[in-house]
């Protein structure tokens, strides 16, 4: 038999970040549901119908598996199901510098199987509060499959960049477009001058540092021995040391 559920599902989202409670691995989800079924079609012999629908939905907090149960109520008798169901994630890191981000990630699909993924893109910045990331070809070592996304924006709170990612099909392997949409977060502890701002969108460049050099009196005499008058003694200075001088507009 083939056939349809539609179910009301919890629409709960308690840290507003566009994402239900229910979709998200870190919190625990223990609720119930209801709807109706929709009978398509029925192989010579058998017998259904059109029914009412309820059921449970659990999962631990951590766990991206979990497990239903559903009780179907028809006109002249009544059926159950039960079975595990499961939220697609990924987490990992995530590398830069500067012009280029590199992600290391991995999940746990719906089998128990651990799969990895990767992916280089390029990167730029607005400002310290706009991180615009590159669009990425996500290639995992689950049978070589690779996942094309859109380039995307983040928006920062804290040390926080969140946004959302559309995928151009997230499991090719039916015919038509599925695990579209996502969401993203990046977490940055990295402030290398303590301002607050995480480094992904406020690099700090590592100036040379400055050399404080007395100019009065001084005379050059073959290669880098410079004699000064005021201190009446001869200093050397490398290349290296004149060349950074210079960058600095000596």
């Amino acid at each position: 038999m083939y056939g349809t559920a539609t179910l009301n599902m919890p629409t709960a989202d308690s840290d507003g970040n566009g994402v239900l409670d229910f979709l998200q691995k870190e919190k625990s989800v223990n609720t119930s549901v209801s709807g109706i079924s929709k009978m398509h079609w029925l192989a010579q012999g058998a017998f259904g119908s059109d029914s009412s629908l309820s059921g449970t939905f659990t999962r631990s907090a951590g766990l991206n598996t979990g497990n239903y149960t559903f009780n179907y109520q028809y006109d002249f008798a009544s059926a159950s199901a039960t079975g595990v169901w499961s939220v697609q994630y990924f987490d990992g890191t995530i590398e830069y510098d500067g012009e280029k981000y590199y992600l290391d990630i991995e999940t746990t699909n719906s089998e128990g199987q651990d799969i990895k993924a990767y992916s280089t893109a390029e990167y730029s910045v607005t400002d310290s509060n706009t991180l615009n990331l590159g669009a990425m070809s996500i290639t995992t070592d689950y049978e070589s499959s690779i996942l094309q996304t859109q380039s995307t924006t983040l928006k920062r709170s804290g040390n926080k960049y969140s946004g959302y990612l559309k995928a151009l099909d997230g499991d090719t392997d039916t015919s038509w477009a599925d695990y579209v949409d996502w969401y993203l977060e990046v977490t940055d502890l990295n402030d290398a001058n303590s301002d607050g701002v995480p480094d992904f969108t406020n690099p700090v460049e590592t100036k040379s540092a400055i050399m404080t050099v007395e100019f009065d009196g001084w005379n050059w005499h073959k290669g880098p021995w410079v004699y000064n008058n005021k201190n009446n003694d001869w200093n050397y200075y490398s290349c290296f040391q004149l060349t950074k001088m210079q960058e600095v507009g000596y």
